[in-house]
């Protein structure tokens, strides 16, 4: 699952603050109260989360955005605060653009495509997955399937600091605990996306199954209140109303070929379809100028979403470039010479006044950002409303076409009603016509009930064998996932080599640690001792079992990415040295972050770290692309999350 941010933008009552993530460590540290933490709240606010409302949030935020790469798809998801819908904005491979309005909890309709029903949806869809579904319970192997959000898997790769020491493997939810075990199942390959398919199909041919059994009972039961008990019978009953009601009708047209020779036709009903005629050319040409303009519409929204992701680039370019010195010339490649000494307002390359463009609270490009939302809302609230006046002009096409079906049959029936006593004769045949029509039309329902029987009990059995056949596909699949284990020993090794390098106590080399795959908890066995073994509910310190948290965390994003295992590529850490004081245990405070530092630079290269903690330790290596940014809740110099906000 490729997944890297780009930015964070938060419009505030009085600024817009931009936060740069394209990085592949982002790492915020300072004082308490600068609103480092409120970061990854907001980053997983925007991917569907909720967030604290601290007086900061409360107060100040308008909306988030959050911008990133979704499987090589740019893609924008933005939610106002507080709302429980997420616009989200994406460019696809091909270039095209699109835009959707997503909710959090899934509606009854898809919102986009055949099997997009919310956010989580369409994010699984932005990373090539299906929508997952597990069972309700593990013990029932009859037991209904439940889905698999994006929110469990983000379980795994934002560990906020409210839990950090407290309930990673255990979540107060039973229902929440069971689906993070789910997904650490699906993740190592003791559930797959093929085995996630073949029980989808196995639920809906079940489904299908006792349905059509039903019908069965159904029918047999309704048969059997009519009285008849075979198939002869009834096709008799059928044959001998046939048989009335084609006398009937002869004589019906022999009384009409009689009477037609002596009526004129109507005038008035004549001139009446003449006019309806005109009428409805006159519909079907506005239908077709609605048509005209949501096609016209359709496109200058797309224009317009294509100019809003031009914008946000170049405010991601133009936020880098910021600052940059040059000591070569950008136009024709030689060094620069030093210049004398300028005024700190002059600019030493082009010699213009300088333009202080920090001061500013709102980007230069909001106005024009802005205008393009409005216009994206506008063009979608005018394409809403022609699809919805098209809808309307459908429905008039077709009254009006009922209603000179209606004023045919009417002609007719002036024709036919001229002389009482023709009237008289031709009802008493047409209500026996349409008594024995209405009981052939119940008989025939019986007569294909009953003829279906046996059709839906030779689909019954087909069914059955193809569930039987789904189970053992199922069963094979299932046997066939040897290497999970593998993948778990490989975590299992590289969370006690963790554990070691940073100097956690009371861990050595010689340890062993085991996951137990009921619960996933890990426990280690000092010198191999199982009798003597802990685990993070009895290790006592905080400070322990915040490293317990973040190294088994860290062994899973390493381990996945060696396999190329289905977890997102990015790893939220709030506060690794929770619990841990820096200055008496500054040498785990190094341990942690040169082990972490190495990682990154060797073993995963294509995992996005944004940390946050209270100090930040430079790594050794130059090339790692690290960025930091110090925050305090007062000083000008290091502001905090929300510039011009002095407050709890």
């Amino acid at each position: 699952m490729k997944v890297r941010f780009k930015h964070l933008r938060l419009t505030c009552k009085e600024s817009e603050e931009f936060i740069d993530l394209d990085h592949h460590i982002s790492f915020f540290h300072g004082q308490i109260s600068a609103g480092k933490s409120s970061i990854a709240r907001l980053i997983d606010y925007c991917l569907g989360g909720n967030i604290e409302n601290t007086p900061a949030i409360k107060q100040e935020l308008v909306s988030a955005e959050l911008m990133g790469n979704f499987n090589k798809s740019d893609i924008i998801f933005e939610r106002k605060y507080p709302s429980n819908q997420i616009q989200v904005t994406w460019i696809d491979k091909e270039g095209k653009k699109y835009s959707v309005l997503a909710p959090k909890e899934p509606n009854n309709t898809p919102i986009w495509g055949e099997d997009v029903y919310n956010l989580s949806d369409l994010i699984f869809n932005f990373l090539g997955l299906s929508p997952l579904k597990v069972r309700r319970s593990k013990s029932d192997p009859g037991s209904p399937l439940i889905r698999l959000s994006f929110r469990d898997f983000m379980w795994y790769c934002y560990l906020d600091q409210d839990n950090l020491d407290s309930s990673f493997y255990k979540l107060e939810d039973q229902f929440r605990k069971l689906k993070s075990r789910d997904v650490m199942k699906f993740i190592v390959g003791y559930y797959n996306e093929k085995l996630n398919g073949l029980e989808i199909q196995l639920e809906k041919i079940k489904k299908v199954r006792l349905t059509k059994k039903e019908t069965i009972k159904q029918i047999i039961s309704f048969v059997n209140e009519y009285g008849f008990k075979s198939v002869k019978e009834i096709e008799d009953e059928m044959q001998k109303i046939t048989n009335c009601v084609n006398q009937w009708t002869k004589k019906i047209q022999d009384q009409e070929s009689i009477y037609l020779e002596n009526t004129h036709f109507v005038d008035e009903l004549r001139d009446q379809l003449r006019d309806m005629d005109i009428v409805f050319d006159k519909e079907t040409q506005i239908k077709k100028d609605l048509e005209y303009k949501i096609d016209i519409e359709k496109s200058l929204e797309s224009e317009m979403i294509s100019s809003k992701f031009k914008m946000a680039r170049h405010e991601t370019a133009s936020h880098i470039l910021s600052g940059v010195k040059f000591e070569i010339c950008p136009e024709c490649g030689l060094s620069i010479t030093p210049q004398q000494p300028l005024n700190e307002d002059v600019c030493p390359l082009c010699k213009n006044k300088k333009i202080d463009n920090k001061n500013s609270s709102l980007s230069k490009f909001k106005p024009m950002y802005d205008e393009i939302n409005s216009k994206i809302t506008e063009l979608g609230e005018s394409i809403k409303r022609h699809e919805e006046a098209y809808k309307k002009q459908l429905s008039i096409i077709e009254e009006l076409k009922e209603e000179k079906l209606t004023l045919d049959k009417k002609l007719n029936i002036e024709l036919k009603s001229y002389d009482s006593a023709y009237i008289t004769r031709i009802r008493e045949l047409e209500r026996n016509i349409a008594t024995n029509q209405e009981k052939y039309r119940n008989i025939e329902k019986i007569y294909i009930y009953l003829k279906s029987i046996d059709d839906l009990r030779v689909e019954v059995k087909t069914l059955e064998v193809e569930l039987d056949n789904l189970e053992n596909e199922i069963k094979n699949e299932r046997s066939g996932l040897t290497n999970a284990q593998n993948i778990i020993t490989e975590i299992q090794d590289f969370l006690l080599e963790t554990l070691t390098i940073i100097k956690v106590p009371g861990l050595s080399k010689e340890d062993q640690i085991e996951i137990n795959l009921k619960t996933w908890i890990p426990s280690i066995f000092p010198q191999g001792e199982k009798s003597l073994k802990w685990d993070f509910y009895n290790a006592g310190s905080g400070g322990k079992k915040t490293l317990l948290n973040v190294s088994y965390a860290l062994s899973i994003h390493k381990i996945t990415e060696k396999f190329n295992l289905p977890l997102p590529t990015f790893l939220i850490i709030d506060t690794p040295m929770k619990n841990i004081g820096e200055e008496i245990n500054q040498e785990i405070f190094k341990s942690f972050y040169s082990f972490l530092y190495k990682l990154a630079e060797e073993e995963m290269l294509n995992t996005q770290f944004i940390i946050i903690d209270k100090e930040f330790i430079p790594p050794e290596s130059k090339k790692l692309d690290v960025h930091e940014r110090l925050m305090t809740p007062d000083k000008d110099e290091n502001p905090p999350l929300f510039k011009y906000y002095r407050g709890p």
